[in-house]
């Protein structure tokens, strides 16, 4: 797995360098709610750090916090503050693992589904749905 702590400190050293305040003030967001974690998570545990799966998690809910922002500053009408906000959201994506769309993930779906059910002897009233077209 990629390692994010790493990729937080060298877009933060780029975004220096282009001096870029927003890119700049978010990846200290970011870096600062990750140390909060790790503090917390240290009172609790034996291991120093959260994991990559929790900085995961955290990124995702300061996503969630953004929109929820965006959509108060649109209607309140404060434009400015919501495009700040639209473009914190894409600075956190791009540390996100890629999403795949639906188009894409249906097949792999669909091939799952059918090795699955055709290595477990499942009735042939449960194979009618899966589509061996793959």
């Amino acid at each position: 797995m990629v390692n994010l702590r790493q990729d937080f400190k060298t877009f933060l050293d780029e975004s220096i360098k282009k001096k870029d305040s927003l890119a700049i003030s978010t990846v200290r967001l970011i870096l600062a709610a990750i140390k909060d974690r790790d503090i917390e998570f240290r009172a609790k545990n034996e291991d120093n750090e959260i994991s990559e799966p929790d900085i995961l998690n955290l990124l995702q809910n300061m996503i969630k916090q953004r929109r929820e922002s965006v959509k108060i500053y649109a209607d309140a009408g404060r434009q400015e503050l919501k495009d700040r906000e639209n473009k914190e959201i894409e600075i956190i994506e791009s540390f996100l693992p890629k999403q795949i769309s639906e188009d894409e993930s249906t097949p792999l779906i669909k091939e799952h589904e059918y090795q699955f059910y055709k290595g477990n002897n499942w009735p042939d009233s449960y194979k009618l749905f899966i589509s061996t077209d793959n």
